[in-house]
């Protein structure tokens, strides 16, 4: 397998989709002309997708699916790949159904309390709901449409038993990420089936933090080492304007609470690198550093009128400037953004079509985009 573009997660990682199917990782793009298959054909699975990633790294190919993690490594940052070729052996060089899936992350569904400029219908069912009232609007936009009710397949019979016959039995990280799963009442049951291996598991979510359980926190309680990644877009008005309508002052003070009631636990901020980040993301990061929380960094995808293409040229120089004069981000944030902006090329139609999105958004939600990032006008 070369090194340069073999994956681990070819052989032990496996994330559950919102609908119940099969990829190796969360950072996997599927392509949409092939099969796709579902935790009860495990199987068919492996013998299809992994299998094709195995031989093509033999082969030194870049595989299809993996190309977002390619290019945040061409832009200098440690991407997903490389941390799973850490993370996991490689004495096993065969795909196998007989292969321990040491990684496994679980997205349950779209269920989810939160808007976010940069998510889909798959991923957020309050989107789902607004873009179902607002048909018309969307569909002349070009938007992503809800294609129906997502099954919450993490209630069936046969999952539990798939869950606990081939997952639990050797996982080193569970992630469980949604929707939105702080929320999600099942989760403190899917826990309960990991507590035997609560000391020698790491245990961690993608949450925004706007809601804690008591439930949910006591069961945390439980496990040796448990991190949580808080999906923030910047501070204050910034991050409620964007993750849609959370609100700043809960998240903070689910921050404080966190910390005090899960010691144990890592927090860590989690921002997806978007056309808003350019206004945004300096404060986010101020806010890290008082707050003591690292910034993890990674790249919004499937929306190209969101990149930092479509960010005016004056606004981005003015970014990349303050990525390389900033002292608070370590070196791989430097690179990356420093290289993503570099490589963008401002492309009018986009930010055209960024300034139309936010102002449909704007008519339906009663926002006001401008008051909220006045220096983008």
């Amino acid at each position: 397998m070369s090194n340069s573009t073999g994956c681990q997660a070819a052989y032990h990682s496996i994330c559950v989709n919102p609908t119940g199917t099969l990829e190796p990782c969360c950072q996997y793009t599927p392509d949409d002309s092939k099969s796709t298959y579902r935790y009860n054909e495990f199987e068919q699975y492996i013998n299809d997708i992994p299998t094709q990633m195995h031989l093509d790294a033999s082969a030194g190919i870049e595989h299809a699916g993996c190309q977002k993690c390619y290019r945040e490594e061409k832009h200098g940052w440690r991407s997903l790949r490389q941390w799973q070729n850490d993370w996991y052996p490689s004495d096993v060089t065969k795909v196998s159904v007989h292969n321990p899936i040491y990684d496994l992350e679980l997205r349950l569904g779209n269920f989810c309390n939160l808007k976010c400029i940069m998510c889909g219908p798959d991923q957020s069912s309050s989107i789902a709901a607004e873009r179902h009232t607002h048909q018309e609007k969307f569909i002349q936009f070009g938007a992503r449409m809800p294609t129906g009710d997502m099954p919450y397949y993490w209630k069936e019979e046969d999952f539990k038993q798939f869950a606990q016959t081939i997952l639990t039995k050797n996982a080193r990280r569970v992630n469980i990420t949604g929707g939105e799963p702080f929320i999600i009442p099942e989760v403190v049951k899917f826990l309960e089936m990991l507590v035997p291996r609560a000391n020698d598991l790491t245990l961690s979510f993608n949450t925004n933090l706007t809601e804690v359980g008591a439930k949910l926190l006591a069961m945390l309680q439980k496990f040796k080492r448990v991190n949580i990644n808080i999906s923030l877009e910047g501070i204050g008005a910034m991050n409620d304007y964007i993750r849609y309508p959370s609100r700043w002052a809960d998240i903070e003070s689910n921050i404080q609470l966190l910390k005090k009631e899960l010691p144990q636990a890592r927090l860590e901020i989690n921002h997806v690198l978007q056309h808003t980040s350019v206004y945004a993301l300096p404060s986010l990061v101020d806010f890290a550093k008082q707050h003591k929380l690292h910034v993890q960094i990674t790249t919004v995808s499937g929306y190209p009128y969101l990149t930092l293409d479509s960010v005016p040229e004056q606004d981005l120089d003015a970014f990349k400037s303050w990525a390389e004069q900033n002292t608070t981000l370590n070196q791989a944030q430097q690179s990356l953004i420093v290289n993503m902006a570099c490589a963008a090329k401002f492309d009018t139609a986009l930010y055209q079509k960024f300034k139309e999105y936010i102002n449909l958004l704007d008519s339906i939600r009663g926002a006001d985009y401008f008051s909220v990032f006045p220096e983008s006008r």
